[in-house]
């Protein structure tokens, strides 16, 4: 599906204030997860979120992304913070608004057979993985949201507004290096799993559905060289692993990497390593 023409549906939106001390609130470090889409928005104070297995400490105005299934911890840091959660779906008809109590559960609660099913988006591949956005600041719109009337055709107009604000705001920071680091990392590890194969900026644009320039922006974000310096290190790092075993002659290396011709990979490697393939090899 592509992002444009999805149907976001808001189920619920709500604000959670915690104060240090207050035990009624003790079981938000526990873990949990959630049938639907969900983002949680740091409106203020001191956050640190578990997902996947990795920790990331939250400022306000950023927002962590979870996809449907996806388990996550809250972490309190000692201080008070106030908390915006966003509950939705991609498309309608799979989850009535106010049809559960609850869309998220703690984790031994979860009940796989209810949680709808993922949207995969060709257009914006970073909305299909759970992820840290950095720099929204949408509480304006949220609190807005929240003072609404909840009844009728308008609260529904107000809520997929909302919705699409904080959604355009997630892949605008996503666009400008504050989010999509899993994408980031799916392209580089794509181009150390194949560094024979065409690493060119129109590949992998095709690979990826992203502009080579954006892919070649996010990867000098990533590493501080560009794609095609990129590119070459990790085929030349290939050759060098190849020259070590000796199973290759450093001219049927040129062929195997995708150089035009021998003088090519000749340069590169020498402009990568500062010898040749055979002195590489035989240091004198």
């Amino acid at each position: 599906m592509r992002m444009i023409e999805a149907t976001p549906v808001l189920y619920h939106l709500y604000r959670y204030h915690y104060r240090v001390g207050e035990q009624e609130h003790g079981r938000i470090s526990y873990e949990k997860t959630q049938y639907v889409y969900r983002v949680l928005y740091l409106a203020f104070g001191s956050l640190s979120v578990r997902y996947q297995e990795r920790e990331e400490p939250l400022r306000p105005g950023d927002a962590l992304y979870l996809v449907p299934g996806e388990y996550y911890r809250l972490m309190p840091q000692g201080e008070d913070f106030s908390l915006y959660a966003i509950s939705f779906d991609y498309t309608a008809g799979r989850m009535s608004p106010g049809g559960r109590t609850h869309a998220c559960v703690f984790r031994s609660e979860y009940d796989a057979a209810l949680c709808s099913s993922r949207v995969s988006f060709e257009d914006a591949p970073t909305l299909n993985t759970s992820g840290v956005f950095r720099g929204l600041f949408c509480e304006r719109q949220l609190e807005a949201m929240l003072g609404a009337e909840r009844t009728g055709a308008l609260y529904g107009f107000l809520g997929r507004a909302t919705l699409l604000s904080v959604i355009a705001g997630m892949l605008s920071a996503w666009g400008r290096g504050e989010g999509g680091g899993t994408v980031t990392k799916e392209i580089l590890a794509y181009l150390h799993k194949n560094p024979t194969g065409d690493l060119s900026g129109d590949a992998l644009s095709q690979r990826f559905s992203y502009h080579k320039n954006h892919i070649n922006k996010l990867v000098r974000q990533a590493t501080g060289k560009s794609l095609g310096a990129y590119v070459r290190a990790v085929k030349i790092d290939y050759a060098k692993a190849l020259l070590t075993e000796g199973t290759h002659t450093p001219a049927e290396l040129a062929g195997i990497l995708g150089y035009y011709d021998y003088s090519h990979f000749y340069k590169a490697f020498v402009a990568e390593t500062g010898c040749s393939p055979l002195g590489y090899v035989h240091p004198r």
